[in-house]
């Protein structure tokens, strides 16, 4: 059986701001994260133990980071253009640097974790399936 018409609807996803102070935790983010060869944003792999990403989570907890989250900016760097540039911003802050973070929408909402159908989507990437 054919259709006859395809009916797509496409969508960023939503992004936020998350203020990390690197200072507070030895001057890391707080976040072990991949990039994708020729990608534009970082995958939040996990949080590190007491880094700043999870004193951020513990300080908003309707604004929470993630795993599986993607940081596709920087204050002063939105539309990288690659994923290095992001790395280099991030790692150059002295102490406090915003990230703006996304996850898909339809996977699960800021302030709740993510699903097992987004984790074997990303896992699915991961494996140089797709680009990021």
């Amino acid at each position: 059986r054919t259709a006859s018409s395809l009916e797509l609807l496409v969508c960023r996803p939503p992004t936020f701001a998350v203020e990390l102070n690197k200072g507070a935790c030895a001057g890391s983010a707080g976040v072990n994260i991949t990039r994708v060869p020729d990608g534009i944003s970082l995958l939040i792999e996990d949080l590190k133990p007491n880094g700043a990403a999870e004193l951020w989570n513990k300080q908003h907890l309707d604004k929470q980071i993630f795993p599986l989250d993607r940081i596709v900016g920087v204050k002063g760097l939105f539309r990288p253009s690659c994923a290095d540039d992001l790395t280099m911003t991030i790692a150059a802050a002295p102490t406090k640097v915003v990230v703006y973070v996304c996850r898909p929408r339809d996977a699960f909402r800021v302030g709740s974790k993510p699903s097992e159908a987004m984790a074997r989507h990303v896992a699915f990437q991961n494996k140089g399936h797709q680009g990021s």
